[in-house]
C-alpha cells in the first residue's frame, strides 16, 4: 500500500470515530441526531436597547458576532444587535462603563452551539458622544470596526481571527492583538501603540503618534506609509518589512529572520535592523554613518561620515540603501 493511501485511510478513519464520538454524546444527553445537526431551530433577531444612563467607558465581549461603533446622530447613545436568539446579549451601564455581553439561552444543549447560522450576528454601538475614557473590546471571530471621530483615553481589542480595524484616535496608549486576524490603523492621532499578531498583515496608514510603536508579529506582513512617531520597533519571523514616507524621531529597530525589509524614503535618528536572510534594501532621508555586517550577502551603501548610526546585519541578505535627494 503506497504512504499517500495509508495516510488517507487513517484521516478518514479519525474523522469517522470523531464523528461517532459526537453522535454518542449528543444520544447520551438526550439530543438526537436532528437535534445536532439540524439548523432549523437557528432564529435571528434585531434588539434595540436605548441608553438612558450616562457612561464614559465602554466593555464590549463577544464570539462571533461583527462589531461596529458609529455616531448616534444626534440622538441618544444606544446599541443595536442582530442576534441569534440562543445567544442573546445585554448591555447596561455599570458604574459608568457601557457593558456589553452575549449570552446563552438557558437550558441550551451543548451541541446547539454549533448551529450554522446562515447570517453573521453584529453588535452596533451607536454613541451620541465622540470622546471616552475607555474601550475594550474582546472577541474570537468577530470583525471590530472603529471609524474615525472617535477619541479614547485608553483603548484595547483582543481577538483571535477577527479583522480589526481603526480610525479613532488615543490619547495615551492603544494595545491590539490577534492570532490570525489583519490589524489596519489609518488616519489617527495616537500615543503609544502596542500591535501583536501571529499571521495576521499589520498597516498603519496617516498615523501620528506622540509615543512609540511596537509591533510583534510572526509571519504577517508589516506595511506603514506616512508615520510618524518617538520611536519604533518591530519585530517579525518571516513577514516582510515596508516602511514608506516614515520619520521616526528616536530610534528604529526592525528584527525578522527571512522576511525582507524596505525603506522607502523614510528615515529615524538611529536605525538598527538584523535580518538572516532578508533583503535590506531602500532610501533614507538623511546621511548616516553606516556599520554593515553580512556574511555573503552584497553591500552597497553610500560613504558618508555624517549622521546618525545606522546598523545593519544579515546573514545571507543583501544590503542596497541609498539617500533620497
Amino acid at each position: 500500500m503506497k504512504t499517500s493511501t495509508r495516510a488517507a485511510l487513517i484521516v478518514a478513519a479519525v474523522l469517522i470515530l470523531a464523528g461517532a464520538v459526537l453522535c454518542g454524546l449528543s444520544l447520551m444527553r438526550g439530543g438526537s441526531l436532528k437535534d445536532m445537526f439540524s439548523t432549523g431551530n437557528t432564529t435571528m433577531r434585531t434588539v434595540e436597547v436605548e441608553l438612558t444612563d450616562g457612561f464614559t467607558s465602554i466593555d464590549v465581549e463577544d464570539t462571533v458576532a461583527e462589531i461596529s461603533f458609529l455616531p448616534a446622530g444626534g440622538a441618544a447613545s444606544r446599541v443595536v444587535f442582530y442576534e441569534n436568539t440562543k445567544h442573546p446579549h445585554t448591555a447596561e451601564v455599570l458604574a459608568g462603563t457601557l457593558t456589553i455581553r452575549q449570552g446563552r439561552e438557558q437550558g441550551l444543549k451543548w451541541f446547539n452551539d454549533w448551529d450554522i447560522a446562515a447570517e453573521t450576528p453584529t453588535v452596533t454601538v451607536y454613541l451620541s458622544g465622540d470622546i471616552y475614557d475607555s474601550l475594550r473590546v474582546k472577541t474570537d471571530t468577530g470583525d471590530v470596526t472603529i471609524p474615525a471621530g472617535f477619541r479614547f483615553t485608553s483603548l484595547r481589542i483582543d481577538a483571535d481571527t477577527a479583522d480589526i480595524s481603526c480610525g479613532a484616535g488615543v490619547g495615551e496608549t492603544a494595545v491590539i492583538g490577534t492570532d490570525t486576524g489583519d490589524i489596519r490603523i489609518e488616519e489617527a492621532p495616537m500615543g503609544d501603540v502596542l500591535l501583536d499578531t501571529d499571521t495576521g498583515r499589520i498597516t498603519l496608514d496617516s498615523v501620528f503618534l506622540s509615543g512609540a510603536l511596537q509591533i510583534s508579529s510572526h509571519t504577517g506582513n508589516v506595511g506603514l506609509t506616512d508615520v510618524a512617531c518617538t520611536g519604533a520597533e518591530i519585530k517579525t519571523t518571516t513577514g516582510k518589512v515596508k516602511l514608506a514616507d516614515c520619520l521616526i524621531s528616536g530610534k528604529l529597530n526592525i528584527e525578522t529572520d527571512t522576511g525582507d525589509v524596505t525603506l522607502d524614503a523614510s528615515d529615524a535618528d538611529e536605525i538598527e535592523i538584523e535580518t538572516d536572510t532578508g533583503d535590506v534594501t531602500g532610501s533614507l532621508l538623511s546621511e548616516k554613518i553606516f556599520f554593515i555586517e553580512s556574511d555573503t550577502g552584497k553591500i552597497e551603501v553610500p560613504r558618508s561620515m555624517t549622521g546618525g548610526p545606522c546598523e545593519i546585519e544579515t546573514d545571507t541578505g543583501d544590503v542596497k540603501i541609498s539617500i533620497a535627494e
